[in-house]
């Protein structure tokens, strides 16, 4: 669903970025694409604010925050002082919405495309994997039929209860597997689209039907994990590291 959903981005960012995914492992891959989309943003953020503005309010906010620990028991100084605060936030605010507004889509554009790449691992060539279709009825019979190149290793006709499931392998390459469902209404052909590589292509391993037949038609593409985490919270990780590193570099308030 995530690959599919964001399919239509490939063809901007693949002549870009798919060399790299190539070349580089991950969690080298994801370093490098996160230091330089934070680079790129902390460029804009610098060069799009007046950075001297939000220098003084920040300085300013910092002293409004000593004063209200000092004034803690006069209720109505830290009053007075909460409220140049937010005044300040606001300004501070206000400046931070024009780089805002323009790395919005180019963010949009990035992390989907990671989502749709990085999200599950790659079936590769000789290794085994699990196939399963989810039926919603269970006098279903299954047949699973794969085209050459691949093999199925427990037999190919299944008996849904309400899941049949299928443990295949192949060489490498583009295939179309083709599930057969027999029940008491018809026979009925649902096709899934699958990769089998050494590289980093995959296909989406989660197929939506529901049907009056069908649920949904599963591969067993495993989660993807960087250091232990999902993409996203690892490039999350990875960019507040690189952000305040950058900032301190740049010199960006």
């Amino acid at each position: 669903m995530v690959q599919n959903s964001f399919s239509f981005l490939n063809f901007i960012l693949d002549p870009f970025l798919k060399p790299l995914i190539k070349i580089f492992s991950p969690f080298w891959f994801l370093i490098i694409i996160t230091f330089l989309v934070t680079l790129l943003i902390t460029i804009i953020y610098k060069y799009t604010t007046n950075q001297e503005l939000v220098k003084r309010l920040r300085d300013e906010m910092k002293d409004i925050q000593k004063q209200m620990k000092e004034y803690k028991e006069d209720v109505e100084k830290v009053k007075s002082l909460q409220k140049e605060s937010f005044e300040k936030m606001g300004l501070q605010f206000k400046q931070s919405m024009k780089p805002m507004i323009i790395t919005m889509i180019p963010m949009i554009i990035i992390l989907g495309w990671l989502a749709g790449n990085l999200s599950y691992e790659t079936l590769k060539p000789g290794e085994t994997f699990n196939v399963e279709i989810d039926i919603k009825s269970f006098n279903a019979t299954v047949n699973l039929k794969v085209p050459e190149g691949m093999e199925i290793l427990d037999g190919n006709e299944k008996q849904a209860d309400p899941i049949a499931k299928w443990l295949l392998k192949g060489k490498e390459g583009d295939y179309i597997l083709e599930f057969i469902v027999k029940n008491e209404k018809e026979d009925k052909l649902y096709n899934k689209e699958i990769v089998i590589t050494t590289g980093s292509k995959y296909k989406e391993p989660i197929t939506l039907i529901n049907d009056d037949i069908v649920k949904e038609i599963r591969v067993g593409n495993k989660l993807l994990k960087i250091l232990g985490l999902s993409w996203f919270w690892a490039y999350f990780i990875f960019a507040i590291v690189f952000n305040s590193l950058l900032r301190k570099l740049l010199k960006v308030y």
